[in-house]
C-alpha cells in the first residue's frame, strides 16, 4: 500500500510539473514544432479558450526583412500573452530540417526566468526556469550571437497555462521566423574633388552655366543644396562619353529665393561641389 501511495504521489507531481513546463520526462526541452523536434506542447496541453501570443523583439533592432548583422550579439526577447503564466521553449536551427544544428551562438540567459539547455550534439534550448506570468504576460530574453553566414531558423513554442496543476484548460502555439544576412554594402564610396567643374556667370541672377570635364565615361547628376542641407532641385545627365561638358541650369524656372546655393556635379563615383550666389 505504500510503494502504490508513494507512485501515485510521484506521478501527481509530475502532472503538476508538466502543467506548466514545456521540459519532457527527462527534464529536456525540444518542444519547440522545429523539424527537428517534430513535437511541442499541444501533445498534452488543450482545452484552453484562448491562444496565447508570442512575439521576438531584437536589441539591436534585426534589420528590414529580418536581417541579421554576421558576428552581431543581440539581446532576444519573447514576450507572451494571453494567460495567467506561461512556458517556453526556443531554437535557432541552421536548416529546417530533421537534422538541423545551431545556427549562431547562445550566450548567457538576461531573465532569470529562463535557461539554457545543451545535452550532447542536440540543438541548444532556451526554455522557461518556472512558471512565469504577471498580468497575463511574460518576458523571457536572452543572448544570441549572430552566424557569420546562412540562413538562421527560429522556431519557438509559447504554453499558456491557467496555473490549475493540470494540463486540461492549457494551450500551446508554435511561432517561426526566418533570419538571413545582411548583405553589406557594395556601392562604392564616393570621392570628393576629382574632376573639374565650374559654375558661370556666378553671382547669377536667371541661368547659370554648367562646365565640367569627365576622364571618362559616366553617369552625371548635378544637384542644388540650400546651405542647411535642403534640397531644391536636381537634374540627371544619364550616360556621358568622358570629355568636355556644358550644361545650362535655368534658375527662373526653379523659384529660388536669394542667397547662397550649393551645388554638387556627381560623375559615377566622383563628384565635385560648388558654392552659388543668387541675387
Amino acid at each position: 500500500m505504500k510503494k502504490i501511495t508513494l507512485l501515485l504521489l510521484t506521478l501527481s507531481s509530475l502532472i503538476a510539473i508538466s502543467a506548466f513546463t514545456v521540459l519532457d520526462k527527462d527534464g529536456i526541452g525540444y518542444h519547440t514544432g522545429s523539424p527537428y523536434d517534430k513535437m511541442d506542447c499541444s501533445m498534452c496541453h488543450s482545452g484552453g479558450s484562448a491562444t496565447p501570443t508570442g512575439t521576438i523583439t531584437a536589441t539591436p533592432a534585426f534589420g528590414a526583412g529580418n536581417t541579421y548583422t554576421a558576428g552581431t550579439t543581440y539581446t532576444l526577447s519573447v514576450v507572451c500573452g494571453g494567460y495567467p503564466k506561461f512556458g517556453f521553449g526556443l531554437e535557432i536551427l541552421n536548416s529546417n530540417t530533421t537534422t538541423a544544428a545551431d545556427a549562431g551562438t547562445f550566450g548567457a540567459v538576461v531573465t532569470s526566468n529562463c535557461k539554457k539547455l545543451v545535452t550532447g550534439t542536440k540543438p541548444t534550448n532556451i526554455v522557461q526556469s518556472a512558471p512565469t506570468g504577471t498580468s497575463n504576460a511574460a518576458t523571457f530574453s536572452f543572448r544570441w550571437t549572430a552566424p557569420s553566414t546562412g540562413t538562421a531558423y527560429v522556431y519557438y513554442c509559447v504554453n499558456g497555462v491557467n496555473g490549475t496543476g493540470s494540463t486540461s484548460g492549457d494551450k500551446s502555439k508554435t511561432f517561426s521566423m526566418t533570419l538571413t544576412p545582411a548583405i553589406p554594402n557594395s556601392t562604392p564610396a564616393i570621392v570628393e574633388n576629382t574632376f573639374n567643374a565650374s559654375l558661370f556667370p556666378n553671382p547669377t541672377h536667371d541661368f547659370v552655366y554648367l562646365n565640367y570635364s569627365l576622364k571618362e565615361n559616366s553617369n552625371v547628376k548635378a544637384e542644388i543644396f540650400t546651405m542647411e542641407g535642403k534640397k531644391s532641385a536636381s537634374f540627371n545627365y544619364n550616360n556621358q562619353i568622358a570629355g568636355e561638358h556644358r550644361e545650362t541650369i535655368n534658375l527662373s524656372e526653379l523659384n529660388l529665393t536669394n542667397g547662397i546655393y550649393s551645388v554638387s556635379i556627381t560623375a559615377g563615383n566622383n563628384r565635385v561641389t560648388k558654392n552659388i550666389v543668387i541675387q
